[in-house]
Formats: C-alpha cells, sequence, structure tokens
C-alpha cells in the first residue's frame, strides 16, 4: 500500500488509515528495495482460498485474506485456491 509518507509498504488494515493498496509484489523485500508489482492480474499468493471470493487486505501487514480487515480493502478475486486475480479497490474510506 502507498503510506501517507510516500513509501510502499505492506497492507495493514489496522495501520494505515490513508493507504491505498497498490497491488502484490511478487517477491520479498528490505526497506529501500525495487520490487515488481501486479496491479491487474494474476498472482498465486493465496493459500486454500475459495475459488470465486472477495479478497481483501488484512489487519495482518502484507497478507491478503477472505475477512475484511478494519478497513474494507479489496485487493481482488481468488481465481483457485492459491490464485489471486489482483483488482485492488479502496471501499471504507471512514
Amino acid at each position: 500500500s502507498m503510506s501517507a509518507d510516500g513509501y510502499i509498504d505492506p497492507s495493514d488494515c489496522a495501520n494505515f488509515p490513508g493507504a491505498t493498496v497498490l497491488g502484490i509484489s511478487i517477491q520479498a523485500a528490505l526497506a529501500g528495495d525495487r520490487v515488481d508489482v501486479v496491479t491487474f492480474g494474476p498472482v498465486v499468493c493465496l493459500t486454500d482460498a475459495t475459488p470465486g471470493s472477495l479478497i481483501y487486505a488484512s489487519d495482518t501487514a502484507g497478507e491478503p485474506s477472505e475477512t475484511v480487515g478494519t478497513k474494507d480493502v479489496l485487493v481482488g478475486i481468488a481465481e483457485a485456491a492459491t490464485v489471486l486475480f489482483v483488482r485492488p479497490e479502496f471501499i471504507d474510506r471512514s
């Protein structure tokens, strides 16, 4: 997600009231590293998801979930148990 300080950080709905999910990184990184990010399309990054379910940013940093976090931030749709079709949308701005 894009944080207020201008950096990209793992999404954490409990701690990023002004941030917006931009996509899913396809590799782990340290502060200052450049990473490739999928902003639209399929990524293998889920575990045991229900195909067709909506996937949200959760209250655990960097962990997409079928459960809505503190903020209602859609990351995408589960194409399969392990495949997320990334299509971010910030729904709850309150």
